[in-house]
């Protein structure tokens, strides 16, 4: 039987913590009598959920600076943004409200990097991960692009078409030259597999020197290149047909390795993980990715593996649920 005192104290439970202070204080029962009554295990768990709730609802909000989408790169470069975003909302129950500041302008990569290092400008970079970056940033081991980002196709220009048709193997690769950025872990990865290798220290040159013959193939992950091509549609470049490049690797966010640091990705690891739960990962990554993958056709091409000697020991490779492909 619950007496009148219980079923007050019920509805308080269900009410704030305000309730509470104003049901001892108001003459009802000392705090001594309230614990022999109800148990000392029921106060406890009333007042932990109580105070654990109030902490995210008056927890000082979090500030997170992030790298901007470039302009004209498409939902591929909104993307990052959306799923930071995703991560952030869904955590706002436990880790309290957040805002969002996109840095004033649009970095390369390893300005990106350097930036957030400083800790002056960026709290987070998404990035492809290696060896050098874990050792020096924090990784938030969940696969952003669930691995496509080492999923590889070939920009050609169009009259070298033909020359490709036959590409089926990495030695067949080795008879040509590719070019990439002089600092992107891919350049070393094509090099480690005996691949020749032409470098820009800046991106936009690449497309230009391929035109002009300085290498014969730009491999772009397989939901960049298509946007790419579309882009420079005045140089006659195209997408190699008949094969794929791919080799183990993830696109993460990285933050410092500082207290700071530590706190934002246990606060974004916590929110990917439950949108992976819960299936919202999966709806923004479709959306954006299944038009670049079915204009791929990945099933009637060749894929041609590549050893990945800057991979970290531990990349999350035997979790299925977050790569799109097994490596």
């Amino acid at each position: 039987m619950i007496f009148n005192f219980e079923k007050q104290f019920l509805i308080i439970i269900l009410g704030d913590v305000s309730g509470f202070i104003l049901f001892i204080l108001g003459g009802y029962m000392s705090f001594y009598q309230l614990l022999k009554r109800l148990g000392s295990a029921a106060l406890i768990l009333f007042m932990s959920g109580q105070f654990f709730s109030l902490s995210a609802q008056n927890a000082e909000k979090l500030t997170v600076r992030y790298l901007p989408p470039e302009e004209g790169m498409g939902s591929r470069s909104e993307y990052y943004h959306l799923l930071l975003k995703l991560a952030l909302e869904k955590t706002v129950p436990t880790y309290g409200e957040y805002s969002l500041v996109p840095a004033e302008k649009a970095m390369m990569q390893r300005d990106a990097l350097k930036a957030m290092m400083s800790g002056h400008t960026l709290d987070v970079v998404h990035t492809m991960t290696d060896k050098i970056r874990e050792r020096v940033l924090l990784p938030i081991r969940i696969p952003l692009v669930k691995g496509l980002i080492g999923v590889r196709l070939v920009m050609v220009k169009q009259e070298n078409q033909s020359k490709y048709l036959n590409v089926k193997t990495v030695d067949d690769l080795k008879k040509y030259s590719f070019g990439q950025g002089h600092d992107w872990p891919d350049t070393e990865i094509l090099r480690y597999n005996d691949i020749k290798v032409v470098t820009s220290p800046e991106f936009s040159p690449l497309f230009g020197m391929l035109k002009n013959d300085e290498f014969d193939g730009f491999p772009r992950a397989v939901f960049e290149i298509w946007d790419e091509v579309q882009d420079n549609k005045d140089k006659n470049l195209v997408v190699a047909d008949g094969f794929y490049i791919y080799y183990p690797t993830a696109m993460y966010f990285f933050v410092r390795k500082d207290k700071q640091g530590a706190a934002i990705a246990k606060r974004i690891e916590a929110g990917l993980r439950l949108a992976i739960k819960d299936g919202s990962f999966d709806k923004l990554f479709n959306a954006t990715m299944k038009p670049y993958l079915d204009k791929a056709n990945l099933k009637d091409r060749v894929g041609i593996k590549l050893k990945n000697s800057l991979l970290p020991d531990d990349t999350p490779l035997n979790d299925p649920s977050l790569w799109y492909m097994k490596f």
